[in-house]
């Protein structure tokens, strides 16, 4: 036979027990988060952008909307409309800065024309080589020359064409830079 508790004793307990849900309770109440306030009002007609103001949760659209991603991201430089604004399509809405891109642009240009130049300079030099190592073998051939100066012109004459074929490629390099220049804007010459 189990003992059984004194009275006295049971009631003691259930007085803390209850004493610690009272507290337990109360610390429970003063540490929740507070309920979100709300305003009730009755619906009517009317501009929803100037009758209603959006200041906690949710968010309200307009009917009709525009998105705005240009291709590369950067910073503005002029907003020429304002916010509300009819436009039409084709209308420039936003400016970005570019005048690093517009730098670049006309630098690749400039490295154009000097690839350009570069060419005229190595491919008639090139020519005068060609020239050179022909008369070369026509001397040697009459015995006016030596075999070392005429193999001396020879490769000149192909070292110089090599050159030549170098800076031509190096215009076509720079028509492929202004042609993947980012900036697109038109030069201003």
């Amino acid at each position: 036979m189990a003992l059984a508790a004194p009275p006295r004793t049971l009631l003691r307990l259930l007085i803390a027990l209850a004493v610690i849900a009272v507290l337990a309770t109360a610390a429970w109440f003063a540490t929740r988060s507070k309920p979100v306030a709300v305003i009730v009002a009755t619906a009517d007609t009317g501009h929803v952008e100037t009758t209603v103001a959006n200041t906690r949760a949710g968010s309200v659209m307009a009917c009709r909307r525009a998105k705005l991603a240009p291709p590369t991201g950067g910073r503005i430089a002029r907003l020429p409309v304002k916010k509300g604004a009819q436009v039409k399509a084709g209308e420039l809405l936003l400016e970005l800065w570019n005048d690093d891109l517009t730098a670049r642009e006309r630098v690749a240009r400039e490295q154009l024309e000097t690839a350009k130049s570069r060419v005229t300079e190595a491919c008639q030099l090139a020519e005068i080589a060609a020239s050179e190592a022909k008369r070369s073998r026509e001397l040697r051939e009459k015995g006016f020359s030596s075999e070392q100066l005429t193999e001396r012109a020879d490769s000149d004459a192909k070292a110089r064409a090599a050159v030549c074929e170098s800076a031509r490629t190096q215009v076509g390099e720079a028509h492929a830079r202004i042609a993947a220049a980012p900036s697109r804007v038109p030069s201003r010459r």
